[in-house]
């Protein structure tokens, strides 16, 4: 099945394991009890910026490193600047990144952000979450860079595929369901750091 986005173009780039790839300025500033899920460096008309996720560590069981379904911590996304005074911190944001257990978009059985990769392209980032276990859904939330302002929300496209009822053998498996997106308002610009799912 092939997943279409309209959010704008972007590129996937390779994202840093654990934080791997990030600079020591930023992992310093990794707030304690949390650990990298995965980043992205990205420039914008020349300035670089760190976009980065984050887990709790009460997401595992310090014995076994068995992720608990029934812990559904805030999973911090944070951006950084690097400029001539070192790397400084821009925004946070707990909301954008689904948890473990998400019930609130639509429920599910897996973890909507494992594996997914932050994409980036000039000027845009977007983080996307979905669960294709049980419930099938995707969430793409696109924040862009407003010189003078920062990130700001730029859209959300939130879809949904349901089990197909027709008994024809060629079906297809999943039909489309939800397809709802919203776009932001040209006359309001939304801080990436104030963003709220709806």
């Amino acid at each position: 099945m092939k997943l279409a986005f309209s959010a704008p173009i972007v590129l996937a780039l390779s994202s840093s394991a654990f934080g791997a790839d990030l600079p020591s300025e930023v992992m310093l500033e990794v707030p304690e009890g949390h650990t990298v899920i995965t980043s992205v460096q990205s420039t914008v008309r020349g300035r670089t910026f760190y976009i980065v996720a984050l887990r709790s560590d009460k997401e595992f069981d310090s014995e076994s490193y068995l992720r608990r379904l029934d812990d559904a911590y805030p999973r911090p996304l944070l951006i950084f600047e690097r400029t001539e005074d070192g790397v400084k911190p821009v925004g946070r944001n707990d909301q954008v990144i689904a948890r473990v257990d998400d019930a609130g978009l639509a429920g599910n059985e897996c973890d909507p952000f494992e594996g997914n990769p932050i994409s980036t392209g000039e000027g845009y980032f977007t983080i996307q979450n979905s669960v294709a276990c049980g419930a099938h859904w995707t969430e793409s939330v696109t924040f862009r860079f407003a010189p003078g302002v920062g990130y700001v929300f730029d859209s959300r496209r939130f879809q949904t595929w349901e089990m197909n009822q027709s008994p024809d053998p060629e079906a297809e498996a999943l039909v489309p369901g939800i397809d709802s997106e919203v776009r932001a308002s040209p006359d309001q610009k939304v801080l990436f750091s104030d963003w709220r799912r709806p």
